[in-house]
């Protein structure tokens, strides 16, 4: 009798387990089956730049290839690029998005960062500068801030000490120093910049920072490109 009642109890217990563990299984593929991978209106769609580059994203999988030309050229990116809709956390766009072009290069930003490992909202985008022939070569900056004309600004390194200035056209860049340098901290060093603006080879720049009394204050800084 005692035998018995002791292979019942395994008996029990391992069922118990079989359906534990299916249950696990059957949640983990439950949500599997509820994220979309690539859904149809996260791809942009095709269309003409204003200087008459062709931009085209083309379904690979569940990526998107970016490719551009003009008829005398075409191009394709070497990445591939995604977009996921998550039922526990919502949207991850992580398509490049056309910004501005030149007569020489287009301009696109991407997301470089989001709020947390479990939050979409981006933060913080990188620049991506697409040559428009077939020779130079695709590069990108991160900290992206802002563009005017033939410039694009961004921070040189991981704070808010410095601007750098990218001129698409000559490929030089400016670093430019803040001064006094910010003091104060934010999620992202690219909030505590407030606002940039190129105006006759002039960069000026608004970034928050903290007096003696430690509240927050706007300061401005301007600086005359050579490049």
């Amino acid at each position: 009798m005692k035998l018995y009642c002791l292979l019942l109890l395994c008996a029990v217990l391992t069922c118990c387990c079989s359906k534990t563990e299916a249950n696990k299984n059957s949640k983990i593929v439950s949500n599997i089956v509820s994220d979309t991978l690539l859904p149809a209106d996260c791809i942009p769609t095709d269309f003409t730049t204003p200087l008459g580059t062709k931009i085209t994203y083309i379904r690979v999988g569940n990526a998107v290839k970016l490719s551009w030309g003009d008829g005398n050229y075409t191009r394709s990116h070497d990445s591939l690029f995604t977009c996921v809709d998550y039922t526990d956390s919502g949207r991850w766009d992580l398509i490049p998005k056309y910004e501005s072009e030149t007569k020489n290069y287009l301009v696109f930003i991407n997301v470089l960062s989001t709020s947390s490992g479990g939050n979409p909202a981006p933060i913080d985008f990188s620049v991506m500068v697409l040559p428009k022939n077939v020779t130079d070569s695709i590069y990108e900056k991160e900290m992206y801030l802002d563009h005017a004309g033939d410039y694009i600004i961004y921070l040189t390194g991981a704070s808010a000490d410095s601007l750098s200035v990218l001129n698409l056209e000559t490929k030089k860049i400016q670093i430019c120093r803040l001064d006094p340098q910010p003091l104060i901290f934010a999620k992202s060093p690219t909030f505590i910049i407030q606002k940039t603006k190129i105006k006759n080879k002039v960069l000026h720049v608004e970034y928050e920072d903290l007096d003696s009394n430690d509240s927050t204050v706007i300061r401005k800084n301007k600086f005359r490109l050579g490049i």
